[in-house]
């Protein structure tokens, strides 16, 4: 995804990350003209930020870099058409921000990268496998081809367009083309590298308890076929998939959260006893299993309260079912590269 952005940015008039680059560096080795700059914030009523440093290899910099610009764009954009141009540095600085373009690139970014990010920090999350994948990639392509085909980057973006469309028709017209450019060159870059793959990633998907087709027979059989377990009994497997098919079916349906239910097994297997309370979560019971003495831990402000992790359903699934599944157990320990 870093590749994609990097690469994209050929198709857009204006150089941004050499421009983040410039407007940082110009300030961080003087202090005298940070505390000028600091005087344009005082005019304009605006509480002052130190720019953050964009990293042209750690591109999760480019996003905030641009957020930080665009808070303070009025002060610094101030600063800089009032500042001289006798070095090429001023005079870069100095006409990009009398270009009207340039705020609406910069909001154009923030609006896509924002998407990009995203995706980008959920595969870079510890337990991100690779039944994980397809959904985080095919899901950013599609939101980027909506984005192409509704034509639209943004209330910001937009609102710049439109101003700029009052002034100059045809040159607001060759922008919008340059943002299609950028966005279709990271859709086709992500897929020329997705692709050859996607079907794969697309079996494998179907073991992410998000998918829609999780827990189905035939893709189970689709998935054994492509990746060649040995010593597989299918007829077993079977048998044990219709167990674990059960199994999840009635836990479902505990007056307890499924999520809840796994949580509570997770922590048990990291510590040797519950306590009533631990870091903030609280224990609660389910009345149906009193008897069993299930327990199970539920936090109220968890944004991702719901959220089951595929890895922990799976290993949940596996060690509570009564029956053995040693079958099963092998293909799941394959796709999320377990050492059975």
């Amino acid at each position: 995804l870093h590749n994609a952005v990097k690469n994209s940015h050929d198709d857009l008039p204006i150089d941004i990350e050499t421009i983040l680059c410039k407007v940082y560096s110009y300030f961080s080795r003087s202090a005298k003209l940070v505390e000028n700059l600091k005087e344009y914030f005082d005019f304009v009523q605006y509480d002052f930020h130190v720019l953050l440093k964009h990293i042209t290899t750690r591109w999760l910099s480019l996003l905030r870099s641009i957020e930080r610009l665009l808070d303070q764009y009025e002060p610094v954009k101030l600063f800089f058409l009032n500042e001289g141009t006798s070095t090429k540095v001023q005079q870069l600085l100095n006409s990009f921000f009398s270009n009207d373009e340039s705020q609406c690139t910069l909001y154009f970014l923030q609006n896509v990268l924002f998407e990009i990010q995203k995706a980008e920090l959920q595969l870079q999350r510890s337990y991100t496998t690779a039944v994980d994948l397809y959904s985080i990639v095919t899901k950013l392509i599609d939101k980027l081809q909506q984005k192409l085909c509704d034509k639209y980057y943004g209330h910001n973006t937009q609102l710049l367009l439109d101003r700029l469309k009052e002034t100059n028709e045809i040159k607001t017209e060759e922008l919008i083309k340059s943002f299609d450019a950028f966005v279709q060159s990271v859709i086709d870059y992500i897929k020329s590298y997705f692709d050859d793959h996607s079907e794969l990633y697309k079996k494998l998907s179907f073991f992410n308890v998000q998918s829609f087709q999780f827990l189905t027979w035939r893709n189970v059989q689709d998935v054994v076929n492509l990746i060649h377990v040995n010593d597989l009994d299918r007829d077993q497997l079977y048998s044990e998939f219709n167990d674990i098919k059960c199994l999840y079916n009635d836990l479902n349906k505990k007056s307890i959260k499924l999520n809840d239910q796994i949580k509570s097994y997770i922590l048990n297997q990291r510590m040797n006893s519950f306590t009533s309370k631990i870091n903030d979560y609280i224990v609660v019971c389910d009345e149906d299993d009193a008897e069993n003495n299930e327990e199970t831990i539920s936090s109220p402000n968890n944004r991702e309260e719901n959220l089951i992790r595929s890895d922990h359903l799976w290993a949940y699934l596996l060690n509570i079912n009564p029956s053995g599944t040693p079958n099963l157990k092998k293909v799941i320990c394959y796709i999320f590269s377990i050492p059975c």
